[in-house]
């Protein structure tokens, strides 16, 4: 080749490796967001606890998942239900609970950060915590982890998660507001009657009731106990008294409202309280020529009362009812005949004590 053919072939070489270079890539507009952290509990022996940490470690560490680790000596399921108030500089994160405090077999449980959705598994450790149980561990651990924080799998609700393990509303810290809307109002309708106490004149009357209550929970099982309220609608038949002189029919309608305690299973223990207002009706009666009769009248009478009663199961429905109450007159009640002097016929006790029975309905 010639000089000039050199030099030529020397300027390409030199204006060919001379070119720009090529512009770098632009950045993802949507750079991959990190997973939010793990909190990893560990129950059990130390030397179990140890093994399977640094298995679920590893795995976790690839997953991208900034883990924090515990301890904890003993377990309870319920536990996975109660959220952990985060601190300033932590961010609520999927949350983990190994259980290895069982020789046969390791618990897994898993719940999201919002306290909503769960796993729950199990594995048989027949062989004891052997190298492929630490796999088999770690791989559950992370796929459940990575599948709450990433949306997939198919999670149990709050209330699913409770069936499984078969727990009680009531050993939930923060019940979800779900399973409170939930629970059943339940209904009971009573026909009942018995006798009071009234008046040393008169000492016994009738009395006939008719009772609804309204509680929420199941119809029996109440291991707990249950609030409700409760409104009777009472009447008193005519009782007759027959003074030497003059005499009465007496007779009353009532209305009382309040709250209700009620415990038990099979048979519910029932305390309620309450006020409310008897309209006690009067006929004054007398043959005797030198004596005005007044004419009938009524007046109304308010009433402070408490109970205690039983429901007693016949069938899931139906109940044999039964009360003992005590009725307070907030107002001084007497019937008088005037005269040369003023002289008190029937005076009804102050305080009257009841007694009723009879069947209901719980709806």
């Amino acid at each position: 080749m010639s000089p000039a053919g050199g030099r030529l072939l020397g300027l390409l070489v030199v204006a060919l490796t001379s070119q720009p270079a090529r512009a770098a890539l632009p950045e993802d507009p949507h750079p991959h967001t990190p997973p939010p952290p793990a909190d990893v509990v560990l129950v059990g022996e130390d030397a179990a606890c140890a093994k399977v940490e640094e298995v679920v470690a590893e795995l976790l560490s690839r997953a991208g998942m900034a883990v924090t680790w515990g301890r904890q000596s003993s377990f309870q399921p319920q536990d996975i239900f109660a959220q952990r108030q985060a601190s300033p500089d932590h961010h609520p994160g999927v949350a983990v609970w190994i259980d290895l405090s069982a020789p046969a077999e390791a618990r897994l449980f898993f719940r999201d950060a919002g306290g909503d959705r769960f796993f729950i598994r199990s594995l048989s450790l027949a062989r004891g915590i052997d190298e492929m149980a630490k796999e088999e561990i770690a791989h559950i651990v992370s796929n459940a982890a990575l599948a709450l924080t990433q949306g997939g799998g198919a999670p149990l609700t709050r209330s699913e998660a409770r069936q499984v393990l078969k727990l009680q509303p009531a050993t939930d810290a923060r019940p979800d507001v779900r399973e409170r809307s939930s629970t059943p109002l339940r209904l009971a309708v009573a026909a009942m009657a018995g006798g009071q106490l009234f008046a040393s004149e008169l000492p016994v009357v009738a009395r006939a009731t008719l009772s609804l209550t309204l509680s929420r929970g199941p119809r029996w099982n109440l291991a707990q106990g249950a609030f409700g309220g409760w409104l009777d609608l009472g009447y008193q038949p005519p009782g007759r008294y027959r003074g030497s002189v003059v005499g009465a029919d007496v007779e009353a309608v009532s209305a009382r409202a309040g709250v209700l305690w009620q415990v038990g299973r099979a048979v519910l223990l029932r305390l309620g309280l309450g006020v409310g207002v008897d309209r006690v009706g009067y006929h004054p009666l007398g043959d005797t020529p030198h004596v005005e009769l007044a004419s009938a009248s009524s007046f109304y009478v308010p009433m402070l009362t408490a109970w205690v009663g039983t429901h007693l199961r016949l069938l899931d429905w139906l109940a044999l009812t039964s009360r003992i109450s005590l009725d307070a007159a907030f107002a001084k009640v007497h019937f008088d005949l005037h005269g040369d002097q003023t002289t008190r016929v029937l005076v009804p006790h102050p305080l009257r004590p009841a007694a009723v029975v009879g069947l209901a309905s719980v709806f």
